[in-house]
């Protein structure tokens, strides 16, 4: 849940028109998430 937050924090800081590239963004969320949990480190 940590990191979903990290996640939504991130975004928020992204520029609104490079978010509107992405086809579905809680999908590119999800999968970032996915991708630490693989990795082990949240850093």
């Amino acid at each position: 849940m940590e990191v979903l937050s990290m996640e939504e924090e991130a975004f928020s800081l992204c520029d609104p028109s490079v978010i509107k590239l992405v086809d579905n963004p809680s999908i590119l969320q999800i999968d970032m998430v996915w991708c630490y949990f693989m990795l082990r480190d949240i850093n």
